[in-house]
């Protein structure tokens, strides 16, 4: 009996060790509609990056890439047909417990929108809600400069809500506090205070695009989400400078003008970090005749979220509030 526990107790003791090393999951889209996912993990030393998925919690496919990293990407293909998608990580012999979310709906989709994360908030009622997808403002960190190297405060962006990390979708938009590198002070320093690439986000988050602006689709429900890099767009020109440029001729001002003139989805929600009253009036006014192609359902977002829908008379402002959700 005693050989028996001591027996049971080793193998225990295998199974935590296997997986202790995935230390950290999430989801994310680098297509911009929702055929793939990429399920992104870290672990303490390097290896393989390898994910086993399918409909049910047998995961019987895999997609792996050969590589010694400690940031693991890999993007797996989505079923239309599936209600739920079940996947686990595999990097050498360490595994992570077989983990799922939903499939995108064919009748409510629920996408949650959310601006300064740095603030550590109260998220439970999104896993209660049950989101297909959660998006946010700007501002998912407090800066990359205090509380480790690299993209080392986005880890612990992550450690925060594991839980709702590793079976919800997870589509960030740029704000300043995700480029600060160095102390802000009260006059703009000698060296540059951000780095307006995003470099640290760009490689710790999978998304379309240039990822710092990308545009994601769902087809089922007629909806185009359009991320910007705009916030505190008075410092540009300064080393206070947080986002890419947005004057008339720039590559994001040429980016967003195309990008909605070609639009034709019923629902087109733009989200970035600056105050909708500071960017509105720019250049003469053409980011808010860009922006619109008004909407007629009430949607409620946060403030800095712009919400249009093709083919009405009349632009909606959004009221402050945490979702957004649309029926077929």
């Amino acid at each position: 009996m005693l050989r028996s526990l001591i027996a049971v107790l080793g193998l225990l003791m295998q199974a935590g060790m296997a997986s202790a090393q995935i230390e950290r999951i999430w989801l994310s889209h680098r297509t911009t509609a929702p055929s793939h996912v990429v399920v992104s993990w870290e672990t303490a030393q390097p290896g393989d990056s390898v994910v086993h998925y399918g409909n049910t919690p047998a995961v019987q496919h895999t997609r792996g890439i050969e590589e010694r990293v400690t940031l693991h990407h890999v993007e797996i293909p989505l079923d239309p047909t599936a209600t739920a998608h079940h996947y686990r990580v595999q990097t050498g012999t360490h595994t992570s417990p077989v983990a799922f979310f939903q499939a995108y709906p064919a009748d409510e989709l629920r996408v949650a929108v959310i601006a300064n994360l740095q603030s550590k908030p109260d998220l439970t009622a999104l896993l209660r809600d049950r989101v297909h997808v959660v998006m946010t403002a700007g501002d998912n960190i407090p800066n990359l400069w205090q509380g480790g190297d690299g993209a080392r405060p986005y880890s612990k962006l992550i450690d925060a809500y594991p839980e709702l990390f590793r079976t919800t979708i997870f589509m960030p938009v740029l704000g300043n506090h995700d480029k600060e590198i160095r102390p802000r002070g009260s006059a703009p320093p000698q060296e540059p205070v951000y780095d307006v690439n995003a470099t640290a986000f760009r490689t710790f988050f999978e998304l379309p695009g240039d990822e710092w602006k990308w545009h994601f689709d769902v087809p089922g429900f007629d909806v185009r989400f359009i991320a910007l890099d705009l916030n505190h767009i008075s410092d540009m020109g300064t080393t206070w400078q947080t986002c890419h440029p947005f004057a008339a001729g720039s590559e994001q001002f040429q980016w967003y003008d195309d990008l909605t003139s070609r639009t034709r989805q019923r629902f087109v929600v733009t989200l970035y970090n600056e105050r909708n009253v500071g960017i509105r009036t720019r250049e003469g006014g053409r980011w808010h005749q860009m922006s619109r192609i008004p909407m007629s359902t009430p949607v409620r977002a946060p403030d800095n979220v712009q919400v249009k829908r093709n083919n009405s008379d009349s632009e909606g402002q959004i009221p402050a509030g945490p979702l957004l959700s649309g029926s077929r």
